[in-house]
């Protein structure tokens, strides 16, 4: 749903799936990304849909 959606681009700033920072890349089954202390993180978009807002 994300990758058709398209609720945020890479480089948004969002927060999501307890994550804040900037979105770097989208997958069908993740969103990896980059927090503002500079650690990548992988998020599953199912835990993204539903609980995301730009920052």
């Amino acid at each position: 749903m994300i990758l058709i959606y398209r609720p945020f681009d890479v480089d948004d700033a969002i927060e999501a799936g307890g994550v804040r920072g900037k979105v770097r890349q989208m997958n069908l089954v993740s969103t990896t990304i980059t927090t503002f202390k500079n650690q990548r993180v992988i998020v599953p978009n199912k835990k993204i849909w539903g609980l995301l807002s730009e920052i």
